[in-house]
C-alpha cells in the first residue's frame, strides 16, 4: 500500500489508542488506515518495550496479535458504546 501524499494521524484514533495506553490497557498500538492502494491515515503510539527499558513503537512494529485481542476489543467496544449513546 503506497502512502498518499497526506498521510497522517487520525486525531480521533490516535486520542483513544493514547487514553487506553495511559490507562494501562496496553502499552502500545500502531493503525492504519487505508482506501484501495493509499495510506489515508496512520500512526505508532507509546512502547513496543517497557522493561528493562522503553522503546518507542514504530509503524513497523510486528504484534503477537493472539496476546492482543483480548485487550483490545473491551476498548473498542467501550468506544462503541459510549459513541452510540452520545
Amino acid at each position: 500500500m503506497k502512502p498518499a501524499d497526506d498521510t497522517r494521524r487520525n486525531p480521533d484514533i490516535s486520542n483513544l489508542l493514547e487514553e487506553q495506553i495511559k490507562a494501562g490497557d496496553f502499552p502500545s498500538a500502531v493503525y492504519l488506515v487505508g482506501e484501495k492502494d493509499a495510506t489515508i491515515f496512520t500512526d505508532a503510539l507509546g512502547h513496543s518495550a517497557v522493561e528493562p527499558y522503553r522503546i518507542t513503537n514504530k509503524l513497523d512494529t510486528i504484534y503477537d496479535l493472539a496476546s492482543l485481542t483480548s485487550h483490545l476489543l473491551p476498548a473498542c467496544f467501550a468506544h462503541v458504546e459510549s459513541s452510540s449513546a452520545n
